[in-house]
């Protein structure tokens, strides 16, 4: 199956229960947008105009595309949760490169979580095609690892891993220098 618009638009209904559920944050999915289109990744999702975007070419089965869609549903959740994550976001992305690593430990918390909160979806929807097909899929391999440090260091207790968004940037540093 190839994803559409319209299924998208059910799918994100059908599996927010799970990922506030599964993440501990709310989404906001009033007058959001869905694009279906050619872009470079598989998916994304753009805070500042709730728009969430996936690859024409995305396919698979309905448990694996559902799956796609929890990652981007909880960066949703996540910026429209977390008190001035978009604006803390993008202050360091403008920061010189110097402070790249300050960049780097934000945005492995932010793409970390959301694959621990996609493969948990995964789970709980019966099906690990997330395991089996993740070397084929456009998503950087990395957020699998970083992924992995939240759930060592963390057991997967989302009260202490939601906390991470307004650590100290030092800290985050801390968490994710040894990948």
């Amino acid at each position: 199956m190839i994803i559409t618009e319209d299924f998208a638009r059910k799918a994100i209904l059908e599996v927010a229960p799970l990922v506030e559920d599964i993440g501990k944050l709310k989404t906001e999915l009033d007058n959001y947008e869905i694009h279906v289109k050619n872009i470079p990744s598989q998916a994304s999702y753009l805070p500042p105009f709730k728009l969430f975007s996936f690859n024409n070419a995305l396919s698979g089965n309905k448990v694996y595309l559902k799956s796609v869609i929890s990652h981007e549903l909880f960066h949703n959740a996540q910026f429209s949760t977390i008190k001035d994550l978009w604006k803390r976001h993008l202050n360091i992305n403008q920061i010189s490169s110097k402070q790249l690593e300050n960049r780097s430990s934000l945005t492995k918390l932010i793409e970390g979580d959301a694959t621990f909160v996609e493969m948990e979806v995964e789970k709980v929807l019966q099906n690990n095609i997330l395991a089996r097909q993740f070397d084929r899929l456009k998503f950087p391999k990395y957020y699998k690892s970083w992924e992995n440090i939240l759930r060592k260091k963390f057991s997967g207790k989302r009260k202490d891993i939601n906390e991470l968004y307004t650590a100290p940037i030092e800290e985050l540093n801390k968490i994710f220098k040894s990948d």
